[in-house]
C-alpha cells in the first residue's frame, strides 16, 4: 500500500539514476514533504568475491554531526553556585526543586551537570 506523501512525490525522486551523491543529496532535500529533519538510508553494492579475504572492507566512518541542533544543558547545583552556573550559559539551573522536577518528568534536557555535593 502506497502512502499519500509518497504518491505526492515527484516521478524524478521515486527511482534516482545512479549519479554523484552530492548530487542526489540535493534532489532528495529539495523534496523533503516532513515537518522535521528526514533521515536518509544509503545502501552500497561493491560486487566483491566474498571467497578471496583480500576482497573484505572492514572500515570506521565518522558521520558529520547536526550543526544546528542546540543540546539543552541542565545544572543541579548548590544555592551559592547558581550565580556561577547562570554564567556558564546553561539552559536550565536549579537545585533541589529542579531534582524533583526531573523525577515528575517536567523538565526537557539532554545533557546534566551536577556538583559532587548533589548526587
Amino acid at each position: 500500500m502506497i502512502s499519500k506523501r509518497y504518491k505526492a512525490l515527484p516521478q524524478e525522486t521515486r527511482m534516482l539514476k545512479h549519479d554523484k551523491i552530492e548530487n542526489l543529496l540535493k534532489i532528495i532535500k529539495k523534496n523533503c514533504t516532513a515537518k522535521f529533519d528526514e533521515s536518509v538510508d544509503v545502501h552500497f553494492r561493491l560486487n566483491l568475491k566474498q571467497k578471496k579475504s583480500e576482497a573484505n572492507i572492514r572500515t570506521v566512518l565518522n558521520l558529520p554531526v547536526a550543526k544546528n541542533k542546540k543540546i539543552r544543558v541542565a545544572v543541579i547545583c548548590e544555592e551559592e553556585k547558581l550565580e556561577e552556573a547562570k554564567k556558564s550559559a546553561a539552559d536550565v539551573i536549579g537545585s533541589d526543586d529542579l531534582i524533583n522536577n526531573i523525577s515528575a518528568g517536567k523538565i526537557n534536557f539532554e545533557k546534566l551537570v551536577s556538583t559532587p555535593k548533589m548526587m
